[in-house]
C-alpha cells in the first residue's frame, strides 16, 4: 500500500477526534496599561482641572501639564488585556472522542492520496490491518465508529471483491475561507505518522496530536518547535479523570516526535526539525524544483541533439538514446521542445514532495509522449500530472 510523502488533515475533525476543548477564556491581547484616577489621587492633584481643559490651555502650560502627569510618582497603572471566549463545540460541531485504532485509521485515510472530495477507491482492508499492526476485524470495528459518528461514509469496491471504498465527509471543506465556514488544515509528513502509530497510550496520542496540529501554526522558519502548555490547557480536551499524575504518566511513554520537560505548572514540548513539516516541506518543494528544471533542460538538450541526427540516426550517440530510454521517452522522427512556466514547476514540485519526484518525471513523460509529441492541448500541466499519478497509483492500493 503506497502512502504519500505529505498529508493534509482538516482541523475540525481530527480536533473532534482528539477531543474538543471545555469553554473557557482566554487572554490574546495584552494592551496599554489603563491610569486608576481615583487610586492615583488625581481627583485632588491641581493639575487634574488643567487636564480636563487641555484643548483650551496655552501651548506651554499644556506641555508642563503633560510632563507632570507622565511623571507623576503616584500614578496607578490597572493592566488592560483583550479576552477570547473559546467554545471550541460551537466552533468545530461535537463529535465523541475517537479511541485509538478509529483516530489513527481517520489520520491513515489522509495519506492514501484522496481526490478532491475525499474519495478513496479500492482499499484492501487486510492491508490497513498490517499497516496499523491489527486485524482485519479491528479495521471493520473502526471504519464502523468512523462511519457512526460522521467521519467517512464507506461502501464496498465495485470490481474488487473484499476492497472498500472510502469518502471523507469533509474533505472538500480544508480548503474553504473562514468566511465560507472553513477551519483549515495542517500539513503531516508520513515519517511523522509512522512515528504516531507507534504511540499505545490513547491519551499520550490524543495529546500528542493536539500538539502536533498547534505546533504547524508559523512554523515554517523554525528549525526546533517548543510548544509551552499547562496542566490546566492540557486537561481541557482530556477525560475528566486525566489528572496532572495521569497525564505526566501517559507523556513518560517514549516517543521520537518530542521530548518533554517540566517547568512548575507548565510542560514544554521540543519537537525536532525533522518532524516540523512546514519547514521540511518548503526546503524539498526548493530542491525538487530546481532538479526538476534540470531534468527538463536536459531533456531539450538532447531532444535538439537529437533532431540534428534525423538523416543520419546511425550517428546518434549512445548516451542521448539511454537518457531518452531513463526518462521513458518514446523513440520519433522529430522531438518537440518541452516548455514548461515557472508556474508549472511550482505545482510539479508540489506534487513530486507529494508523491515522489521518479512519479511526476515518469508522468511527465507521458504527457510528453501522448500530449505534447501528438499536439493535444494541455491547459492545466499540474492536473494533468496529478491525474496520471493517481491512477498509476491506484493499481498499486490492490
Amino acid at each position: 500500500m503506497v502512502i504519500s510523502n505529505f498529508a493534509r488533515i482538516g482541523k475540525g475533525p481530527l480536533l473532534r477526534a482528539v477531543g474538543l476543548q471545555k469553554n473557557h477564556k482566554e487572554i490574546i491581547e495584552e494592551t496599554t496599561p489603563k491610569l486608576d484616577e481615583a487610586a492615583s489621587g488625581c481627583f485632588s492633584c491641581p493639575n487634574y482641572r488643567n487636564r480636563e481643559f487641555m484643548d483650551y490651555l496655552p501651548s506651554e502650560l499644556r506641555e508642563e501639564t503633560i510632563k507632570y502627569c507622565q511623571d507623576c510618582p503616584s500614578a496607578v497603572y490597572l493592566p488592560q488585556y483583550k479576552i477570547r471566549y473559546v467554545n471550541e463545540t460551537n466552533m468545530y460541531g461535537y463529535q465523541p472522542r475517537l479511541k485509538n485504532f478509529a483516530l489513527k485509521l481517520l489520520l491513515f485515510y489522509h495519506f492514501l492520496s484522496p481526490d478532491k472530495f475525499g474519495l478513496l477507491c479500492d482499499v484492501s482492508p487486510k492491508k490497513l490491518a498490517d499497516q496499523l499492526g491489527c486485524n482485519i476485524k479491528t479495521i471493520i470495528n473502526s471504519n464502523h465508529i468512523l462511519q457512526q459518528f460522521g467521519y467517512i461514509s464507506i461502501g464496498n469496491s465495485g470490481h474488487k471483491k473484499g476492497f472498500i471504498n472510502i469518502l471523507l465527509t469533509e474533505y472538500r471543506d480544508y480548503y474553504k475561507t473562514a468566511k465560507e465556514g472553513g477551519h483549515g488544515y495542517f500539513s503531516m509528513s508520513s515519517d511523522l505518522l509512522l512515528e504516531i502509530l507507534k504511540i499505545k497510550d490513547l491519551n499520550q496520542l490524543r495529546i500528542s496530536l493536539r500538539t502536533i496540529a498547534e505546533a504547524d501554526r508559523n512554523c515554517i522558519n523554525i528549525d526546533n518547535i517548543d510548544i509551552k502548555k499547562s496542566f490546566d490547557e492540557i486537561r481541557r480536551f482530556l477525560p475528566q479523570y486525566c489528572k496532572p499524575n495521569v497525564i505526566k504518566t501517559s507523556l513518560s511513554n517514549k516517543t521520537n516526535i518530542y521530548t518533554v520537560n517540566y517547568k512548575e505548572d507548565e510542560i514544554i514540548f521540543q519537537m525536532p526539525e525533522k518532524y516540523n513539516s512546514n519547514l521540511i516541506k518548503a526546503k524539498m518543494e526548493h530542491e525538487n524544483k530546481e532538479l526538476l528544471q534540470k531534468h527538463v533542460d536536459l531533456l531539450n538538450d538532447v531532444f535538439e541533439k537529437r533532431n540534428e541526427h534525423i538523416d543520419f540516426p546511425e550517428r546518434i550517440p549512445d548516451a542521448i538514446n539511454e537518457i531518452l530510454t531513463l526518462s521513458n521517452v518514446d523513440v520519433f522522427t522529430n522531438y518537440q521542445p518541452l516548455l514548461l512556466m515557472e508556474s508549472d514547476y511550482d505545482s510539479l514540485a508540489t506534487l513530486s514532495v507529494q508523491y515522489s519526484l521518479p512519479l511526476v518525471k515518469e508522468a511527465l513523460a507521458i504527457v510528453y509522449n501522448t500530449y505534447i509529441q501528438k499536439n493535444r492541448p494541455v491547459e492545466n500541466t499540474g492536473g494533468l500530472i496529478r491525474t496520471i499519478i493517481k491512477d498509476s497509483l491506484l493499481q498499486k492500493f490492490a
